[in-house]
């Protein structure tokens, strides 16, 4: 028998058509036994698990039909719950009746108005199981809208399956980044089982969900529910059929009508009742203090606490930000209160802060920064924070361009989390009035903050002005606007976009400095342009001088690539050997200082991370280095913290040979700049200036500023933010919950001396990660949950030695040191009518050891000398 006989064969069955018979026919009563076992564990299945059991007996009968049209009677015998050898009665009376309208592919419930959420929900998902329709593949029912395939397994038996159910849920939430959300492989299978009368003997329904981190597939929870209804009996039962629709719906008449199948949520009686927000700041204020900066304990309490900010009003968050427990940690609740990213979070903040007060502008910042890369922008938060911005008069810099990128980061982040609403009217708002100032205001200095606001914006309509600028302005402009082309989403470009890139790397339209040639190529190594630009990228190594750092930058990030991607790895190979004369230690060997290379930061049972470092050296000296961290995925990344350093017009300040003159554009000496950029979660923050000016700098110099460590940034952010409920079968909601933080700690340190003509540098960065997750299912009867808590504390540290004695020399170490991975698993079991209280806690600490970085080659050889000398 093939799959469309056996189709067709169950359909006629089910409608009635068959030799007369039916599936149920009208006036026989069927008794089924029914269990039902739900276990929540963890994903190595331990000996301890979270798990109820319910059994009742269910009888059916067909009390009425007409063609497809059949009303169902339930009736739920003496359904209880389980354990050992204990049990409690679910319901009131002995019989629990309910009626089923099928009609088609269609089903309505009748219950009664007495019953509880969690009994009509039990009612719904059995009449959910009786519920197939061979031949459909999309159905609706208890589980979500599904799609849905049938598949005979047998002439007396067929499974059915359901996959990418989805249930509109406005309490649902989710990182747009897939490296921080979750992974849930699962199988939803029903079996039908058919006696010799083409009655339905057994019925057996498996649900088996392995819920894991996107970052680390081996923390999570399993959740297995089993269904089976098996046939005990079935008798004449004529006296209960009805003569007409309207009969039995008289018989009905005080039950109420659901048209549809879908479940109800409920507000839980049993639920433990939650501190409030100062209570829990109280407990947690050790763990929110300044010196817990940069540690797993903040990141942890962090997650506690936006939990509770969300719930807040902007009265209770005004009281907080107010009293004296929040007076030497208000920089932390402010992390927390723009973490929340609630609209009473906000309204709280700009009542208790003052955005025009200088000396309240770090609070202000901390509070800004943090709204910025929030998981859950509000449409009316960027909407008022524009009225600030038009309303505001410069008088403090800083404040402004603070205002500029997290209106740009919060715009962007709306518009990815809200796709399908195509007209994106904010998203207008805030790129007229950006690029209008651009346009019009005279001031470079005012004219560049609004041009680093469209870095974070990425819309692909200001593609051409960024473009404009890279030809055309002065070089500071120019390297802004191509910073914002580099942050666009590749597919944002076409191909006459790329044909620009390839002209600014290869100098068509005229001399380019070397940071726009640098950035041009992440562009066109990227893997949607790599198959029609690459190759004339690489054939230009041909023509690479001993000390050209561009094509030496080129050469690196060809090796880097390679190393991560299989498919480029073979497309640069064939690209080499298919010339001699570019495939040869004369083009390939090591010439100047630029490097790029990706370097494995953690991993289990850590997340999969990844430090990327990108270094663009200019006259033997740092021009621009990148340091990214990335989270990992099967498929994706997600860059969480970046640090990026620049500088420029140092070579007379520390000699060196003007090494690129024929590369360069002809442009006299800038003014001696460095500073630091540092983006969190993908978001530019305001760039830290270190100095501007000969005349700053040697005020440094002879000051002695930041000889010692001190701090360039320090906050506390949210990494993980989900929210998601599966229905079960059996009717029960499964929540997930998940979130995640990370707290910063980003210390300085650098030292120069004239008289020996050296230099040195150390970034210290302390993380404090933590992860929180919880999966449990709760009702009025049972409460199960398995609860999964990661925190580690990992720390690198990057130290630079430069010697400009003569021809500069840097020599950069990038180190970790042994850090602690703990990990804590809990479930627990509450069942109420059973007294019974179970939880179960395992912990684990794996210590991971620390290492040095291998840089390149070259590096070592210049360490070498450096060191040596010093020795000496």
């Amino acid at each position: 028998m093939d799959l469309l006989n056996a189709i067709t064969i169950l359909l006629v069955i089910f409608i009635g058509q068959s030799h007369g018979a039916s599936v149920y026919p009208k006036g026989v009563q069927f008794d089924y036994s029914l269990n039902n076992v739900v276990v929540i564990n963890d994903l190595n299945a331990g000996d301890h698990n979270s798990s109820v059991e319910v059994r009742a007996g269910l009888r059916l009968t067909t009390i009425w039909e007409s063609g497809q049209k059949k009303l169902l009677e339930f009736v739920l015998l003496s359904p209880n719950v389980h354990g050992q050898d204990k049990h409690f009665s679910l319901s009131p009376s002995s019989e629990d009746r309910f009626l089923v309208e099928f009609d088609k592919n269609e089903a309505n419930i009748y219950l009664q108005e007495t019953d509880t959420i969690s009994m009509k929900n039990l009612k719904k998902g059995i009449a959910s199981i009786f519920q197939f329709f061979p031949g459909n593949t999309q159905e609706s029912d208890v589980c979500g809208e599904c799609s849905v395939a049938y598949e005979e397994i047998s002439d007396r038996k067929f499974v059915k399956r359901k996959i990418k159910c989805t249930v509109d849920d406005q309490d649902v939430y989710k990182r747009r980044e897939e490296p921080l959300g979750i992974i849930m492989p699962n199988a939803r299978n029903t079996e039908y089982h058919f006696d010799t009368t083409g009655s339905i003997e057994k019925i057996e329904n498996v649900e088996f969900f392995r819920i894991s981190l996107a970052g680390n597939t081996e923390i999570g929870a399993t959740v297995d529910s089993r269904i089976s209804l098996t046939l005990t009996s079935q008798k004449d039962a004529k006296d209960h059929v009805k003569e007409s629709y309207e009969d039995v719906l008289k018989e009905f008449k005080d039950y109420k009508k659901f048209p549809s199948l879908f479940l109800e949520k409920e507000d839980l009686l049993s639920e433990e009742k939650s501190e409030n927000l100062i209570q829990l700041v109280k407990k947690l204020k050790k763990r929110l203090a300044n010196e817990r900066i940069g540690t797993e304990f903040l990141s942890h309490a962090t997650v506690q606490l936006v939990q509770e900010a969300r719930k807040a009003s902007s009265e209770d968050l005004i009281k907080l930000l107010n009293s004296k427990i929040s007076k030497d940690i208000k920089g932390q609740i402010l992390d927390i209160l723009g973490a929340s990213q609630t609209v009473e979070a906000y309204n709280a903040v700009k009542k208790s802060v003052d955005f025009k007060n200088i000396e309240e502008f770090p609070l202000v910042e901390r509070y800004l920064q943090s709204l910025a890369v929030g998981s859950q922008p509000k449409v009316d938060v960027i909407k008022d924070l524009l009225e600030v911005l038009k309303a505001d008069k410069a008088e403090n810099p800083k404040l402004t361009e603070t205002l500029i990128q997290t209106i740009s980061s919060m715009t962007y982040n709306y518009i990815s989390l809200n796709q399908e609403n195509s007209n994106h009217e904010i998203q207008k708002v805030v790129q007229e009035f950006y690029t209008t100032k651009i346009e019009k205001t005279t001031s470079s200095p005012r004219k560049l903050m609004f041009l680093r606001g469209l870095t974070n914006l990425k819309s692909k309509n200001t593609i051409s002005l960024l473009i404009n600028f890279v030809l055309y302005e002065k070089k500071t402009l120019a390297v802004t606007a191509m910073k914002a082309l580099v942050s666009m989403p590749r597919e944002y470009f076409a191909m006459d976009h790329v044909k620009t890139f390839e002209d600014i790397y290869h100098q068509k339209l005229r001399k380019f400095d070397s940071s726009l040639r640098t950035m041009s190529i992440e562009i066109l190594l990227d893997p949607l342009f790599y198959r029609t630009s690459g190759k004339d990228l690489i054939l230009s190594l041909k023509s690479m001088g001993p000390t050209d750092e561009v094509k030496q930058f080129l050469l690196q990030r060809v090796k880097m690539d390679s190393e991560k991607d299989e498919e480029f790895k073979s497309f640069t190979t064939k690209v080499f050997n298919e010339d001699p004369k570019l495939n040869n230690y004369h083009n390939l060997g090591t010439k100047g200082l630029s490097t790029a290379l990706s370097r494995k930061f953690l991993t289990y049972p850590s997340f999969n991370s990844t430090l990327i470092s990108v270094q663009e050296i200019d006259k033997g000296i740092l021009k621009r280095g990148i340091v990214d961290m990335t989270l990992e995925s099967k498929h994706n990344r997600f860059s969480y913290f970046t640090i990026g350093l620049y500088a420029d017009g140092l070579s007379s300040f520390v000699g060196g040979s003007n090494s690129e003159e024929d590369d360069e554009p002809k442009e006299e000496e800038p003014a001696a700049t460095a500073g630091m950029e540092l983006l969190v979660q993908g978001n530019y923050l305001r760039p830290l200036v270190f100095f501007n000016g000969q005349g700053e700098l040697m005020g440094h110099v002879w000051s002695g500023t930041a000889s010692q460590l001190t701090p360039a940034y320090q906050s506390t952010t949210l990494l993980h933010d989900h929210r998601e409920v599966i229905w079960l079968q059996n009717g029960l909601p499964v929540t997930i919950n998940v979130m995640g933080a990370m707290s910063i700690n980003l210390n300085g340190q650098v030292s120069l001396s004239i008289w020996y003509k050296n230099a040195n540098s150390r970034v210290l960065q302390e993380i404090g990660l933590a992860v929180t997750g919880k999966v449990s299912i709760d009702t009025e009867w049972a409460q199960l949950a398995n609860e999964f808590t990661m925190q580690q504390q990992p720390t690198l540290d990057l130290v630079s030695d430069i010697d400009f004695s003569g021809d500069p020399l840097i020599c950069m170490q990038l180190s970790q040191p042994d850090s602690l991975v703990k990990l804590t698993h809990t479930k627990t079991e509450n069942i109420e009518g059973l007294k019974r209280k179970y939880k179960h806690e395992k912990k684990m600490k794996y210590k991971i050891p620390g290492y040095t970085h291998v840089l390149n080659r070259k590096n070592n050889e210049i360490c070498n000398q450096i060191h040596s000398s010093k020795e000496n």
